[in-house]
């Protein structure tokens, strides 16, 4: 089901969902069974992946650069509006473990994703749960207390659709249902969304992700600036609109830094173009024009 609307997350937010949280700190190979459900699983953003010689490997140079928020981007903010109280704040070691900015090879996390469960329920797909969670550099998604692997505590075992959303890449749903329970096992993915055997939703027509490396990991596309699951010329204005709300009248070559949607190619800055006549493409541009004309799918209530 395509999902081209702004207004699922906020029809959640104002139904009240009680979503409460708590993580237990599980290390590699480690089983625990406990109430709610696990998922563990892993993604890759096309902007920050490095290679996949010995498993996925991905760029934190946001972490490192030091302007990864503290706080979840995706919480009541369009077009996702997502609110959950397990969306904690970061505490400053999560980021940057021995809290030394000169060092920087602890900084293991690439950016914030947005982990959403539905279930079919009756032949009505149903939203279930949210979570804003952090993407390690090998793709493997971990919750706000740095440990890997989201719960969903108020679940039961049961078959699920699994959204991995992200900010300026094209957002994606699993084709099929996943299997979760109470078990947790840190070596074994529910589902991991850069093999290139896992199907996504629709993506035979909408070609939401991009093969990178010798072993084909399918990362997803940047270039959703705005979250319409669509990468098209709308974008390319979304850079020039946050250019322009720090710079008035801004010269085709300027660049601003910080954490900004508009930084497609995850270098901390966002331009448009390289040079002042306005005809080189900078690497926020490019990729956008690279991918124009592509979709990403979610799924979405009924």
């Amino acid at each position: 089901m395509k999902a081209l609307t702004t207004l699922v997350g906020l029809l959640l937010m104002v139904s009240g969902c009680k979503i409460s949280y708590k993580k237990s700190h599980l290390t590699e190979g480690s089983t625990v069974a406990q109430s709610g459900v696990y998922i563990n699983t892993k993604v890759c953003l096309e902007s920050a992946f490095d290679n996949d010689l010995a498993g996925v490997e991905m760029a934190t140079t946001l972490n490192i650069q030091d302007i990864i928020p503290r706080v979840t981007p995706f919480e009541s903010t369009a077009p996702w509006y997502h609110y959950s109280a397990n969306d904690m704040s970061l505490t400053p070691n999560i980021l940057d473990p021995d809290l030394d900015p000169l060092t920087t090879a602890d900084r293991i996390f690439v950016d914030w994703v947005l982990v959403e469960v539905y279930q079919d329920i009756d032949g009505v797909m149903t939203y279930r749960d949210g979570q804003s969670a952090l993407i390690h550099f090998n793709g493997t998604i971990y919750d706000t207390s740095g440990f890997q692997g989201i719960l969903f505590p108020e679940l039961t075992a049961g078959n699920y659709y699994v959204n991995i959303i992200h900010r300026n890449h094209l957002s994606i749903g699993s084709a099929a249902a996943v299997a979760l329970t109470s078990d947790f096992e840190a070596s074994s993915y529910n589902i991991d969304f850069t093999d290139s055997a896992t199907a996504y939703l629709d993506e035979g027509t909408l070609a939401p992700f991009v093969s990178k490396g010798l072993n084909s990991t399918k990362c997803l596309k940047a270039g959703d600036l705005n979250g319409d699951l669509a990468i098209d010329v709308s974008d390319e204005t979304a850079i020039s609109t946050s250019i322009a709300e720090v710079v008035a009248s801004p010269p085709n070559n300027i660049s601003i830094i910080g954490y900004l949607n508009s930084d497609v190619d995850f270098d901390g800055e966002a331009q448009m173009y390289t040079d002042a006549g306005g005809t080189l493409a900078s690497g926020d541009l490019a990729l956008i024009q690279t991918h124009s004309g592509t979709y990403g799918s979610i799924h979405v209530a009924d």
